[in-house]
């Protein structure tokens, strides 16, 4: 399941056509947005047939970089770990999470295959965070129900959760990280021991 997620999350980066009716409120607007902007750079990106494999992949952990809030994901995936884990866990569990989602996209560039992305429609969640509610159209396939959690926290809104019909990517990695955790009398450590082997197994 942990990698079924990051594929179809990393399939949404590269969908075309973002589409979406007028919404009520101004944060719901902002969301949508925002992430039609990352729709459209990730189409653009794709698209350039000026750049070689490496400038996409440098392009596309530039996006995620910048508009997923990959720090405040990996501490919410590790859950009440991340207060029991030493500094120094922390510190290679946020590199590693980050590290091995990067390679996880960057290892899909190649498999997007003309797929189309139409939000439709918003929900304000809270005074912060907004649901982007969006289908990818597939082709032959069945459509695809995807929401994206937008955090608004400062000076500018990130992604924080993908839900894929409903399975949320964060709680996923949660469940599945703290079961690694709980099962293993390393701990920690023997999580941050799969993911370094992970990170290596997608490069």
């Amino acid at each position: 399941m942990f990698h079924r997620m990051l594929r179809a999350v990393a399939t949404l980066l590269f969908v075309t056509g973002l589409m979406g009716a007028g919404l009520a409120h101004a944060g719901a607007d902002q969301a949508r947005e925002f992430v039609r902007n990352l729709g459209d750079e990730a189409i653009a990106l794709l698209s350039n047939d000026k750049l070689d494999a490496s400038e996409r992949i440098a392009g596309l952990e530039t996006l995620l970089k910048r508009d997923f809030d990959l720090p405040r994901i990996g501490r919410f995936v590790l859950a009440r770990y991340w207060r029991q884990a030493s500094e120094e866990q922390q510190e290679e569990f946020s590199r590693l999470f980050e590290s091995y989602v990067l390679s996880v996209y960057a290892a899909r560039l190649g498999e997007y295959s003309g797929e189309t992305f139409e939000i439709t429609g918003a929900t304000e969640l809270n005074e912060k965070e907004t649901s982007v509610n969006t289908v990818i159209k597939r082709g032959q396939r069945p459509p695809l129900r995807v929401d994206w959690r937008v955090r608004e926290d400062g000076s500018k809104p990130l992604i924080v959760d993908v839900a894929v019909e409903g399975v949320s990517m964060a709680l996923t990695h949660r469940s599945e990280f703290g079961s690694v955790i709980q099962n293993s009398p390393q701990g920690v450590d023997a999580l941050l021991d799969r993911l370094r082997k992970q990170s290596v197994k997608v490069d």
